[in-house]
C-alpha cells in the first residue's frame, strides 16, 4: 500500500459525484440539530428566551411545524460542494507544491489553500442561512420566506454582509487546516510502519485520518 495517496490516484469523477451525496445525507440528517443551535445562540426561539434544546424543539414545531426545523435548508445544501473543492484544491496544490518544497511543506501549502478555497465559498453560505434561520424565528406570526430575507439584507447592507466574520474564519481554518496535514503527512507513514501487513486497507485509513 502506497504511503501517500496523491493528485493521480484520485478518481475524479467518483470524487466529485459521491463525496457531495454523501455531504448531503449526513449534513441533512443533522441539519434541525443546526437550527436549534443558530436560535438558542440568537437568545431567543419563538420570541421566547431559551436555553433548553427540547423546549426550542417544541417551540418551533409548535409555531412554525416541522418546516420550521429546516430554514434555509435549501441554500445550506450549496455548501455539499465544499467537499469536493475542498479535496480537490487540496491535493491539486501539494501536486504543484512537491516539486518545489518537498512533502512537508507541501502538505502545509495544500492545506492552507484548500482551507482559503473552500472558506471563501463556505462563509457567505453560513451567513446567509444563519441570517434566515434567526430572521423566520424572529417573528413567529409572520412566516417569511428565504427569498425576500436575503434581499432585504442585501438591499440593507450591500454585499459586504455575507462576508462578516470572514477574516476570523481564515484566522481559524487557514493555520489549522495548514498543520494538520503537515502531521498528517508525518504521522501516516509511521502508524502504516507499525500495523501489520494484512491489517486491511479500509482499517488502515481510518486509523490516521485526521478529520
Amino acid at each position: 500500500m502506497k504511503d501517500e495517496i496523491v493528485w493521480q490516484d484520485l478518481d475524479k469523477t467518483k470524487l466529485l459525484i459521491a463525496l457531495p451525496i454523501g455531504t448531503a445525507v449526513a449534513r441533512g440528517s443533522t441539519y434541525p440539530f443546526a437550527v436549534i443551535k443558530t436560535r438558542l445562540q440568537a437568545g431567543k426561539v419563538g420570541g421566547n428566551y431559551s436555553n433548553n434544546m427540547f423546549s426550542s424543539l417544541r417551540t418551533i414545531i409548535a409555531n412554525e411545524g416541522i418546516r420550521g426545523l429546516f430554514s434555509g435548508f435549501l441554500i445550506y445544501q450549496w455548501g455539499n460542494l465544499m467537499g469536493p473543492i475542498y479535496a480537490v484544491s487540496l491535493e491539486y496544490s501539494k501536486a504543484q507544491a512537491r516539486p518545489y518544497m518537498g512533502t512537508s511543506w507541501a502538505n502545509f501549502f495544500g492545506g492552507a489553500v484548500a482551507a482559503l478555497t473552500s472558506q471563501t465559498i463556505v462563509t457567505p453560505i453560513t451567513n446567509i442561512v444563519q441570517r434566515i434561520q434567526v430572521q423566520q424565528n424572529a417573528d413567529p406570526t409572520q412566516k417569511r420566506k428565504g427569498i425576500p430575507i436575503i434581499r432585504e439584507q442585501f438591499r440593507n447592507h450591500g454585499w459586504s454582509w455575507v462576508y462578516r466574520g470572514y477574516a476570523s474564519t481564515l484566522l481559524m481554518y487557514v493555520p489549522s487546516n495548514a498543520l494538520l496535514w503537515t502531521f498528517y503527512g508525518t504521522y501516516r507513514p509511521l502508524i502504516q510502519s507499525i500495523l501489520k501487513p494484512e491489517t486491511d486497507d479500509l482499517l488502515r485509513e481510518l486509523l490516521v485520518i485526521p478529520y
